[in-house]
């Protein structure tokens, strides 16, 4: 599952970029740096190999020698952007059906460095991606609920000791994860309620009375 992408991360996708960060003095914007209760006027930020080293105001932190000056006169300086829920393998497209099925072969070396690319300019340098592959889809919707709720030992995995809840899909989901749409099989506590499409209406009626 992919959780988490650091923009940082694009030098790997990106040619020309240098591979360690020069330091930078970034000078006289008022900064809101997300954990103080007033904003900093006439703000001096010391970056160093990509990590900011001290914070200041023009009066109080002089710029050391060797620091590229920034100036961010007349801007608000914020904590870069985050985006908390991303398919950067989708790009200005609803249609997921049609979207899968014309550039899926272009995901990975073309639309997803280029999403990167759009949130980066965008401020936006950290993403959490919920993309999911096939596995991740069926753990999600079957192990990680019971875990959520307490109740792994007895659900959520077909292995010994758990409760037989187990439906069976024809065809290879983990290819085709539509095919779950159409569940071929599915048993209860150890009863078939449904097999080769066809629903036992005694047993379901019985179901129904629990």
């Amino acid at each position: 599952m992919r959780l988490l992408t650091t923009l940082t991360l694009l030098a790997g996708l990106l040619t020309g970029m240098p591979s360690q960060a020069e330091n930078i003095a970034l000078v006289g914007g008022r900064l809101i740096d997300g954990t103080a209760e007033r904003p900093l006027h006439n703000s001096v930020i010391l970056v160093k190999d990509g990590i900011i080293e001290q914070v200041g105001t023009v009066e109080s932190l002089p710029v050391p020698a060797g620091y590229r000056v920034v100036s961010t006169e007349g801007h608000d300086v914020l904590p870069g952007l985050w985006e908390s829920h991303a398919h950067i393998m989708l790009t200005g497209h609803a249609n997921y059906t049609h979207w899968q099925k014309a550039y899926r072969d272009r995901q990975v070396d073309e639309i997803m460095p280029a999403s990167l690319v759009q949130l980066l300019l965008a401020g936006i340098t950290s993403v959490r991606d919920l993309g999911f592959d096939a596995m991740d889809t069926l753990r999600a919707a079957t192990y990680w609920p019971a875990v959520m709720m307490g109740v792994q030992d007895s659900y959520g995995s077909v292995t010994p000791g758990k409760v037989a809840d187990i439906i069976a899909v024809r065809g290879n989901v983990l290819k085709y994860m539509n095919l779950v749409r159409d569940v071929d099989m599915v048993m209860k506590d150890g009863v078939i309620f449904k097999h080769n499409g066809v629903v036992d209406e005694a047993l379901l009626s019985d179901f129904g009375k629990r």
